[in-house]
């Protein structure tokens, strides 16, 4: 996916076109103004995508690669496995279910009490 973007820097995730993002401060802060909430830390979407992964049935040892996790000591010793597949599962059923939350195509019926 971002091979298929237009080339404008060698960094992907930049926030002045000349070095990588280092703080996620200016840009949390903009994001802050622009939705009005403010009463959240970036370490909450962290747990929220992995309580999401659990959601969408993702194995919990592939969501917590997904974050970034190690395996335990001796599985990460004899497992060498990079779950890339995997993982990429899991971040397109991870974006599947957010798209689901977002913008729901049930139809949800009122009961009447």
């Amino acid at each position: 996916m971002l091979a298929a973007q237009p080339r404008i820097t060698d960094w992907v995730f930049t926030t002045n076109r000349t070095g990588p993002l280092k703080s996620f401060s200016e840009p949390k802060a903009k994001l802050d103004a622009a939705s009005g909430i403010t009463n959240w830390r970036i370490h909450d979407l962290r747990r929220s995508s992995r309580s999401l992964l659990s959601r969408a049935g993702v194995n919990p040892d592939i969501a917590e690669r997904c974050l970034g996790h190690a395996l335990p000591t001796i599985r990460a010793t004899y497992d060498r496995h990079r779950y890339l597949d995997e993982m990429a599962h899991a971040f397109e059923a991870l974006a599947a279910l957010i798209e689901r939350i977002v913008n729901p195509t049930d139809t949800v019926l009122a009961l009447r009490r």
